[in-house]
């Protein structure tokens, strides 16, 4: 497939407001929030926060930014309350409001341009613009990644994580996922989970509530998760009031 260069051009200009975005709300994020996502990661041993390498890091603040709640608002909806930002800045804010975590299975290398992915959970084709899986990319590979869309461009937040082989077979061969009938809010919370998942094999109540979730959910942790999809609709909601 030929490289689209107008594309990728406007691919880098949405990426970099993109993460000028991110660095804002960062500031704004208190030691605690950063330390309580570590812990939450699994990040943390005897009280430290223990980051092996540069994409840890990565991964823990994306995650501070989109998951770390204060009032029922991650950093990103508290930055729409707070600041109306016009044209390419608004797109951008308005694409990482919208956006939520997917698992993404490599089907095509786009070499200049990205990848051809699945997005498993919502049983679509999709096209990444994506510099670094331009060059990485392998077929099969399946990754934890929160989908930003702007004007057709698809490009990730900039943290994807690697899924075990164990899970995206899970996910690929379960029926009982029935994924083409989730809701973005459903998505959401089980992309999150599958996050926690995938980073740390420790996280036992993530586990039982993604379990409680693939049931069909029975008694209070399918409950609580529900009321998670609840609030978090909620929440989006109020922002774009």
């Amino acid at each position: 497939m030929e490289t689209s260069e107008p594309t990728m051009e406007r691919y880098r200009h949405l990426r970099a407001i993109q993460r000028s975005l991110v660095q804002q709300m960062l500031k704004t994020l208190s030691k605690r929030a950063i330390d309580e996502t570590a812990r939450r990661l699994g990040f943390r041993m005897k009280g430290r926060v223990i980051l092996d390498e540069h994409g840890e890091l990565d991964v823990c603040l994306d995650s501070a930014v989109y998951d770390y709640l204060v009032d029922g608002q991650n950093a990103v909806g508290r930055f729409a309350a707070r600041h109306k930002p016009e044209g390419d800045e608004r797109a951008v804010l308005v694409a990482m409001l919208d956006s939520c975590p997917t698992v993404i299975e490599i089907q095509e290398r786009l070499p200049g341009r990205g990848a051809r992915v699945l997005d498993v959970l919502a049983a679509v084709d999709r096209i990444v613009s994506d510099d670094g899986l331009s060059t990485t990319a392998e077929p099969g590979l399946c990754l934890v990644a929160r989908l930003l869309e702007i004007d057709g461009i698809v490009m990730t937040s900039g943290a994807p994580g690697w899924v075990p082989p164990a899970v995206a077979d899970m996910l690929r061969l379960a029926s009982p996922l029935e994924p083409k009938r989730w809701s973005r809010s459903q998505r959401a919370v089980v992309g999150s989970l599958l996050c926690r998942l995938t980073l740390t094999d420790t996280n036992e109540s993530a586990k039982e509530t993604l379990v409680a979730f693939i049931l069909h959910g029975t008694g209070p942790l399918a409950e609580a998760l529900r009321a998670a999809i609840a609030k978090r609709e909620s929440g989006i909601a109020s922002v774009r009031r």
